[in-house]
């Protein structure tokens, strides 16, 4: 252990890992590009709203972040900032699953309305939650081991957990030929526990306070935006690519639907794309840990780029072709066929935020940290607002149209990755 490293860096590394194991454990049984985009489109045609699945679990988590960094700011220590936040986020979900528990026989979509409504105040407050987990991460690890830190976390939660969630998942709904309202509790209550548990576990992280130069008000980190992007022409950059990568994954929430109502494979298939996209995490996990300590975390930005351009042209060659009048293929030749779009989503969906996250932690001035990663996260929420795009889009061109849209977004996001600057980490 070098002398730059914190005492308690071994025990607040394991700590971070186990709750990452956790809830990530019990976010996998509300995934945003499975499980929740799936489970809306039983109750209505509108792909706009499935769309919106997407944008409730990213936007609302990172729209108010910019607002609520320079109140976190204030404190020295975040730690009761992530016990209101995560308190607040169960919360909520638990208070919308039991209201479209009561209504779904009923009143299914006055349920689901309220259950979309209670979902989103609950990731807002996860956004709360998220802001001062990063800015507690970037005191208590040093800055040449969060990469593999951010690996670590992902490969326990976002691979191994995620993929005994694909199991369960399949396994659930393969009871039953149709959607079945009593699953969907049955998970999304399994994952709202796993997530109480994760979140018991981080408060036993060692926190190192952060020194507080200035007090500023609540909305100075939106005043203060134009400025520091103004000024520092790397966070500007870092923006543009992370807005671009957004949009050129707009179109991820409907690779589920284009196989489920499209090419008509059943509802355990939810489970089985699931798996094959943790398998495809835990490749990109384990190559973006070791690429990121070699090559830097810009190299790691650009790669997902390329993903994201692969993703999404080979699900619109596939999804093409699988389309076209006269194919009659087995339900098991087509899952074989478009399972690799999710082996490849899988690959950049963690990679990017291990890159990302720690490029920007490399650069922000320890006093800014929650108002960089405010205005980062803020941006990227209403990036997230992409996939209701990509919806209304669909009405007009079609799925396929939509899936080569997003692989010109991503080619525009490579292009702007070329041109980000050297790190602290390369």
């Amino acid at each position: 252990m070098s002398s730059e490293e914190p005492e308690p860096y071994g025990f607040n590394f394991l700590v971070g890992v186990m709750n990452g194991a956790l809830f990530m454990f019990g976010v996998a049984f509300m995934s945003p590009t499975t499980v929740l985009p799936h489970f809306i489109n039983n109750f209505t045609d509108s792909r706009v709203i499935v769309g919106m699945s997407s944008f409730l679990h990213v936007g609302c988590w990172c729209l108010p972040q910019v607002f609520a960094a320079a109140w976190i700011e204030r404190f020295p220590r975040k730690k009761k900032f992530y016990l209101i936040g995560c308190l607040g986020r169960l919360s909520f979900t638990c208070t919308g699953l039991w209201l479209l528990s009561r209504l779904h026989a009923t009143e299914p979509m006055l349920g689901l309305v309220l259950f979309i409504g209670f979902y989103g105040l609950g990731m807002v407050m996860g956004g709360l939650a998220g802001l001062s987990f990063f800015n507690i991460v970037a005191g208590a690890i040093p800055a040449h081991r969060r990469a593999a830190f951010f690996s670590a976390r992902f490969i326990a939660g976002g691979c191994f957990m995620t993929l005994i969630a694909g199991f369960v998942v399949k396994s659930v709904l393969k009871q039953s030929e149709g959607f079945d309202m009593n699953n969907y509790l049955f998970l999304f209550s399994l994952g709202i526990g796993l997530m109480g548990a994760g979140m018991s576990v981080m408060l036993l992280i060692r926190e190192r306070p952060v020194e507080v130069t200035e007090r500023r008000s609540i909305f100075s980190g939106l005043w203060n935006a134009p400025e520091l992007l103004r000024s520092d022409p790397r966070l500007r950059r870092l923006l543009t690519c992370r807005l671009l990568s957004m949009f050129s994954r707009m179109c991820w929430p409907f690779f589920i639907i284009l196989a489920t109502d499209e090419l008509g494979l059943d509802e355990s298939f939810v489970g089985l794309s699931m798996i094959v996209q943790t398998t495809g995490a835990f490749f990109g996990n384990i190559s973006s840990g070791l690429l990121a300590n070699r090559l830097g975390n810009r190299f790691i930005i650009r790669a997902c780029s390329v993903l994201e351009i692969l993703t999404a042209l080979y699900a619109g060659i596939a999804g093409a072709w699988l389309l076209l009048p006269g194919q009659a293929l087995v339900p098991e030749t087509v899952k074989l066929i478009i399972l690799p779009t999710f082996f490849l989503m899988g690959l950049a969906w963690h990679a990017d935020f291990v890159g990302g996250t720690s490029y920007l932690l490399d650069f922000a001035p320890e006093e800014r940290r929650p108002t960089y990663v405010g205005i980062l996260n803020t941006t990227m929420g209403f990036g997230s607002l992409a996939p209701a795009l990509a919806g209304f889009m669909s009405g007009q061109i079609g799925l396929i149209g939509v899936f080569f849209m997003s692989a010109l977004f991503g080619v525009a996001g490579l292009w702007n990755s070329l041109k980000l600057a050297t790190s602290k980490s390369g």
